[in-house]
């Protein structure tokens, strides 16, 4: 009995066994079709304005050596003299050397020695961290990932982030996180306090952070005690309870209460920033001495020169016998000054320019140099990184902890060139130079609106 094409057609089959082969070869082909297109959208899509750079294993090892030089890693207290990456909080730094170690994996990276449990990781670690880069045809920034070269691209076409709870805009990514982390998020570490845009950066958080603490509640707290109402959290000690408190947004914001939220205490709005700091500044860790070793502890190949750490040798390796100090074509056009890198000339030149595309989150304030917002951001959140390990003091920048020294030392480093006095601040100088020397009168700061 012959087989009717058409009327085989319209039967319903839940297998292909009973499909013709012509039939499923038409299938086939149109799915094809369709993953084809699909390819090509996505190519679109991933399409960026930026060179893609392969490194060779020399470059990536200078790359690596310049994060050595750079202050985030010389002023951290907790250093990684493997990959020199620098760090405040010590759970942080314990958690990072953990990476280090043996029984993080069999697979080592030749660069920067993390250990990884796959080969398929540490490809894709060494792709993203060291062996590709994406230049930006614009300007001379470089990112690690096509993603990261997709955001820049869209920060050169004006892109913003705007915020749909406030309406705030941002022009960065990362701007827009911390402003919905500190002001907007509901997902807190019950374990810590901190606070997360999303539940997959808490979770994240948790696994990478307290992976190895024990989830049980501290027995020496009561759960009440420990239970904030208002955001129906029960958190796992005081600590984390006290630090969402003096963080979150929901809390700071509110000036109804003249009592502190945490000891109680009656405040005035006048003193209730430096009482709020003062609780921050008994929850963060305590920061070690800095130890220094009786003698220099490593030597130069090449000459006399004796360093006490890796880092301060290979920087003086690359600055003095290499000749890495300066690049000559790195120059700017404006006013002839010579830059350390394209990087450090980009930042320079926003000095004519006028940019400022460093934006705070909390209030109008913009800066040219992301370094700058950091200080300010301290502003807000109360955070005093730098601490003198004579008296406790804490600051805000490492230079007014350098000048606080001269307080314990007796240093007096600026003298007057008219007579033989000596000053420990430079703003000293100055006054008695106006003062004594030019006769000019002192000009006293008003205080509370009275001369």
């Amino acid at each position: 009995m012959g087989l009717n094409f058409d009327t085989f057609q319209e039967r319903i089959s839940d297998s292909e066994d009973d499909i013709p082969l012509i039939a499923i070869g038409s299938r086939k082909i149109k799915k094809n079709t369709k993953t084809i297109k699909k390819r090509r959208n996505k190519d679109c899509k991933d399409k960026v304005d930026a060179k893609e750079i392969e490194l060779t294993e020399e470059e990536q090892r200078l790359e690596l050596l310049e994060r050595a030089t750079s202050d985030n890693y010389l002023k951290s207290p907790y250093k990684c003299e493997k990959c020199y990456k620098g760090f405040v909080d010590p759970q942080a730094f314990t958690n990072h050397m953990e990476k280090h170690e043996k029984s993080s994996g069999p697979y080592e990276c030749i660069i920067c020695k993390l250990r990884y449990t796959s080969s398929r990781q540490l490809r894709a670690h060494v792709a993203s961290a060291h062996a590709r880069r994406y230049s930006c045809t614009k300007c001379p920034h470089r990112s690690h990932t096509r993603h990261q070269a997709r955001d820049h691209e869209k920060w050169h076409n004006g892109y913003t982030y705007p915020c749909r709870i406030c309406g705030q805009k941002f022009q960065k990514p990362t701007s827009f996180l911390t402003h919905m982390r500190k002001n907007h998020s509901e997902h807190v570490c019950v374990r810590c306090g901190d606070s997360f845009v999303g539940r997959h950066g808490l979770l994240m958080h948790i696994s990478k952070t307290h992976r190895r603490e024990q989830e049980k509640e501290n027995s020496e707290d009561s759960a009440a005690e420990r239970f904030c109402s208002d955001c129906n959290i029960q958190f796992l000690n005081l600590n984390a309870w006290k630090k969402h408190v003096l963080t979150s947004y929901k809390h700071t914001m509110r000036n109804d209460n003249s009592n502190c939220n945490i000891c109680g205490v009656a405040v005035t709005s006048e003193n209730r920033g430096s009482h709020m700091r003062n609780h921050m500044r008994e929850l963060r860790p305590s920061v070690p001495a800095p130890e220094v070793p009786a003698t220099p502890a490593l030597q130069c190949s090449q000459c006399e020169g004796q360093f006490i750490s890796r880092s301060r040798l290979q920087a003086h390796v690359r600055r003095v016998h290499l000749g890495l100090k300066y690049d000559k074509n790195v120059v700017c056009e404006m006013c002839g000054k010579k830059c350390t890198s394209a990087a450090g000339l980009r930042y320079h030149q926003r000095v004519h320019t006028g940019e400022r595309p460093y934006s705070c989150a909390l209030c109008p304030a913009r800066f040219a140099h992301r370094a700058r917002l950091r200080v300010h951001a301290r502003t807000h959140s109360g955070d005093r990184p730098y601490a003198c390990h004579t008296c406790d003091k804490r600051f805000t920048q490492k230079p007014a902890l350098n000048r606080h020294y001269r307080v314990h030392s007796g240093a007096r480093p600026y003298a007057c060139t008219q007579c033989t006095k000596c000053f420990s601040q430079s703003n000293s100088l100055k006054l008695h130079v106006r003062t004594v020397h030019l006769k000019l009168p002192h000009v006293r700061k008003k205080d509370n609106g009275q001369q």
